[in-house]
């Protein structure tokens, strides 16, 4: 799910970048209205296709409201373990556990570190949430888009800014997954 968030984020800088750099051009050719007669050229010259870009959006804004339902079911677990480890283990008997030998000190730490774990995940959660909502509430509508491309440009402006905050997210993320240490497989094994 983290390398997901990634490539998510990666995709979201790339679209941002490439509507930050697009041009406009007006076409003497049409005696169409205004807004027709100006076309969108990408960096390297060729015509912005909006509907494409538009498509581009939607799929991204998909992946990341899959990515928000998926991972909390995903890490749900890490919320048992940090209950046990914090409220019935952790109360006092944690030292005795080690002292006595009954869980090897490693095991201990790192299923205390699974459950602490669990509640950094629900800040990547709010992050990814945070940035989904600003994507979401955006109007991506052709109209809106084509006049905002060709002008102030305020919608890369504002997928940048959500960029950002799944960048924090991803960060978050991979922190917390080399905090950890060890992965659900390796949980499954070490309860075998």
């Amino acid at each position: 799910m983290v390398c997901e968030l990634q490539s998510s984020n990666d995709n979201l800088k790339l679209l941002v970048k490439s509507w930050f750099n697009t041009k406009r051009i007006v076409s003497e050719n049409t005696d169409q209205k205004d807004d027709c007669r100006i076309a969108i050229l990408q960096e390297n010259g060729s015509i912005f296709t909006e509907e494409i870009e538009l498509e581009k959006i939607a799929s991204l804004k998909a992946k990341l409201s899959l990515i928000a339902s998926n991972l909390l079911p995903k890490i749900q677990w890490l919320q048992t373990v940090d209950y046990v480890m914090r409220y019935d283990l952790g109360r006092l008997i944690d030292q005795r556990i080690v002292a006595a030998g009954e869980v090897p000190e490693s095991t201990f730490a790192r299923l205390w570190n699974a459950g602490h774990a669990y509640l950094k995940f629900l800040v990547v959660i709010s992050n990814l949430k945070k940035a989904l909502g600003i994507i979401d509430n955006m109007d991506f509508s052709p109209a809106v888009f084509h006049s905002d491309l060709c002008g102030p440009k305020f919608i890369p402006k504002l997928l940048q800014f959500a960029s950002e905050v799944l960048e924090k997210a991803t960060e978050y993320a991979m922190n917390v997954v080399a905090e950890v240490k060890f992965s659900e497989k390796k949980i499954i094994t070490v309860e075998d």
